[in-house]
C-alpha cells in the first residue's frame, strides 16, 4: 500500500536530524577520511573514505590498535600522539604509510584531541586526505615549468609546446 508523507519539509528535516544515526551518515559521506582513536590507540570510527585510501576495511581495523595497523610508522605515530596530548591538535602534517599491497600512500592529515566534560582526553579525531595524486600533478607542473623555460630560449611557440609535450610523455602521464 502506498503511503503519502504528510509532514511538511521542515518537519521532515527536523526528523532527519533527530535520528540517532545522522552523525554516522554524515561521517560516511565525508570526502575526507575520518578516524576516531581512543586514548589507548584503539580505532573506534573508520569511515569508508579512509578505508578506501588505506585499503583497510573498517571490519578489519575497528577495535584494533592504530599502532598495529601501520607498524612501520609506529614510532612516528607515537611521537604525533604524544605531541597531540600535550598541545591539543596538529593542524596539518604528512606521513607516508605502507599499504597492504606494498604501495606507499602519502597521507595529509589533521588531528584534534577529543575531551570529556572534565577536559580529560578521551581520544583523537583524524581527518585525512590522500596526497599521491596532488604530488603527481606537482611533479608534472615542475617538469612543464622547467621544459617551458628551456624552450622559451628558442623563442618559438612550437619549441615550447614540443618541450612541454615531451616532459608530460616522459613522466608517463600522457601517452
Amino acid at each position: 500500500m502506498l503511503s503519502l508523507n504528510t509532514q511538511s519539509p521542515e518537519q521532515q528535516i527536523a526528523q532527519f536530524y533527530q535520528r540517532n544515526d545522522v552523525g554516522l551518515q554524515i561521517v560516511e559521506m565525508l570526502p575526507s577520511g575520518l578516524a576516531v582513536i581512543d586514548v589507548n590507540g584503539t580505532i573506534r570510527v573508520w569511515n569508508s573514505t579512509i578505508a578506501r585510501m588505506t585499503m583497510y576495511p573498517a571490519a578489519e581495523v575497528l577495535g584494533h590498535s592504530i599502532f598495529n595497523i601501520f607498524p612501520e610508522q609506529k614510532k612516528t605515530a607515537r611521537l604525533y600522539w604524544e605531541h597531540l596530548l600535550k598541545h591539543m591538535n596538529i593542524n596539518r602534517s604528512e606521513l607516508d604509510v605502507k599499504l597492504p599491497n606494498g604501495a606507499t600512500l602519502s597521507l595529509g592529515f589533521s588531528m584534534s584531541l577529543l575531551s570529556d566534560e572534565q577536559d580529560a582526553p578521551v581520544g583523537v579525531v583524524i581527518v585525512a586526505r590522500g596526497l599521491n595524486e596532488q604530488k603527481r600533478y606537482d611533479t608534472l607542473m615542475a617538469a612543464l615549468d622547467r621544459s617551458s623555460r628551456a624552450a622559451a630560449l628558442s623563442h618559438t611557440p612550437q619549441a615550447i609546446f614540443s618541450a612541454m609535450a615531451t616532459a608530460v610523455r616522459d613522466l608517463g602521464m600522457w601517452t
